[in-house]
């Protein structure tokens, strides 16, 4: 009975050693938008895509694994929101193309929610580092892939309107490109920072992710103006047309109607939508051992 008992210790202290690599965490700051709608300024170098008349919220819940040294796999839920308008244009000289984006006039927002499996190194989180009883300095990169929906509304006569319905580039009908989905991949880098606290139970950190996607159509925006300006092909002809090309609200005497022609461009097919994240995390180690106590593992 007695070594059952003592074997039965063993066990639960093993349990602890490794349910110690089990980790929750919950991230709460910024996201941003990259793509057909962004300033000028913010395309020209991949450091410059900080929009800042568009900041919004994201949110992130995560569960990871931590393998002994090093290493770790995660999944992660983040909920989100982004937004862009080509009015961020309005300060520009005439005939340079952040003119011609003002021109167009196009704007859009949309929630994101996105769920992704990302594998982390960490270069500090070894052993000897864990296991000294100070705060651990623990800078972490990760990669991995994700999945995401996503719907790009705009605002109309005070209105809310779901851009995608309405084909504003023909999408769906004669001549125009298919419609395109509401759900794409993304493609997510990390680069942060994890301060763990002496316990090793919990940390805090920063983080930021950086996501590549399989669509061009996150703003609504990727090809041409549509061959036929009336939409008659659409079930709301006259709200397509509208949505399609904004430039009259700004331009009433139609002035620089060639920029919007049908046939004319409106986005950059070449180029995918991204969208990106800094959060401020805190996280905890599920039943953390501290102290020199690897339980089952082999003391270092």
């Amino acid at each position: 009975m007695r070594y059952l008992l003592l074997l039965f210790l063993f066990a639960i202290n093993c349990f602890r050693s490794h349910a110690q690599h089990h980790e929750i965490s919950f991230g709460l700051g910024m996201a941003n938008y990259i793509g057909d709608l962004s300033p000028k300024h913010n395309t020209e170098s991949p450091f410059n895509f900080l929009n800042s008349q568009n900041i919004k919220a994201s949110y992130t819940l995560g569960y990871k694994y931590n393998f002994e040294e090093f290493f770790s796999i995660g999944i992660n839920a983040s909920f989100m929101n982004v937004s862009a308008y080509d009015s961020d244009n309005a300060d520009v000289k005439q005939y340079n193309d952040a003119f011609f984006r003002y021109i167009r006039n196009l704007s859009f927002y949309s929630d994101i929610t996105e769920v992704n499996a990302m594998v982390g190194f960490e270069p500090f989180r070894n052993f000897n580092n864990w296991n000294n009883d100070k705060i651990l300095i623990s800078p972490i990169i990760s990669a991995g892939i994700g999945f995401f929906s996503f719907d790009p509304k705009a605002s109309y006569n005070g209105q809310e309107v779901s851009l995608r319905a309405l084909s504003t580039e023909g999408q769906g009908l004669t001549g125009g490109p298919s419609k395109y989905s509401t759900t794409a991949f993304s493609f997510p880098i990390g680069l942060g920072v994890k301060a763990y606290f002496p316990q090793r139970n919990f940390w805090i950190g920063l983080e930021g992710v950086y996501r590549y996607t399989s669509t061009d159509y996150l703003d609504d925006v990727s090809t041409s103006y549509y061959s036929d300006p009336t939409f008659s092909g659409t079930s709301t002809p006259a709200l397509s047309a509208a949505l399609a090309q904004r430039r009259l609200e700004i331009d009433p005497n139609n002035i620089y109607d060639y920029v919007t022609a049908p046939g004319q461009q409106r986005g950059d097919k070449n180029n995918n939508d991204v969208f990106w994240t800094l959060q401020l995390k805190i996280g905890y180690n599920l039943f953390p051992t501290s102290g020199k106590n690897y339980g089952c593992y082999k003391i270092r």
